[in-house]
């Protein structure tokens, strides 16, 4: 034969089939003999590649994991704060009682009945002129109406001074002292006069 192919059939018989060569077959490393153990992820003997596709638990199942746990968590806050929203609903809030307002007393006094007219005509005037003159602090308390009866009919030629919106009993009581004694005309408008309580606001 010729040399030439008798050496090129020696060489070709001489390679390894699949599967005859022990040392062949047990010479690569297994899965589960990398450095790392199941959950892969080791640096050493290329065991796994960059984008996690083998080697166990990589990466991107770590991420994958992480974004499951993330969603429920979400889920879980949303539940607990739409309960949390009904049962507020639910509830109804007890209304604060209003405090009452305390009601403010109004004190006054009246004079006794004035005749219209006096000695020097026109009385009633000249007694409310000189009122104000004397004391002009009581202009806004002063009012002027007619003597009406206890049976609500009106006293003609008759009139009655009214002052009245003091806080209190005190206050009208001081401005009786001076009034009480006041004369015009020979008439005294405020002998005998008392303070009165007239309304509560």
């Amino acid at each position: 034969m010729n040399p030439t192919g008798t050496d090129l059939l020696d060489i070709f018989n001489a390679r390894p089939r699949k599967g005859s060569s022990p040392a062949r077959a047990t010479s690569r490393p297994t899965r589960e003999s990398r450095p790392g153990g199941s959950w892969g992820g080791g640096s050493s003997g290329g065991g796994s590649s960059g984008d996690g596709s083998s080697g166990g638990f990589g990466g991107r199942g770590k991420l994958v994991l992480g974004g499951t746990v993330m969603v429920l968590l979400l889920a879980l806050a949303f539940t607990a704060g739409v309960g949390v929203g009904r049962a507020r609903r639910g509830v109804a809030t007890p209304a604060t009682p209003s405090l009452a307002a305390v009601p403010r007393e109004a004190w006054g006094v009246k004079s006794k009945a004035l005749p219209n007219l006096g000695s020097k005509a026109d009385l009633r005037t000249r007694i409310v002129s000189e009122l104000y003159r004397r004391w002009p602090e009581l202009e806004p308390h002063t009012y002027v109406a007619d003597v009406v009866d206890k049976f609500g009919k009106t006293t003609q030629g008759q009139f009655r001074m009214i002052l009245k919106d003091f806080d209190s009993r005190q206050d009208v009581q001081a401005v009786v002292r001076d009034l009480s004694v006041w004369q015009i005309d020979g008439q005294m408008p405020f002998e005998g006069s008392r303070p009165e309580l007239m309304s509560t606001k």
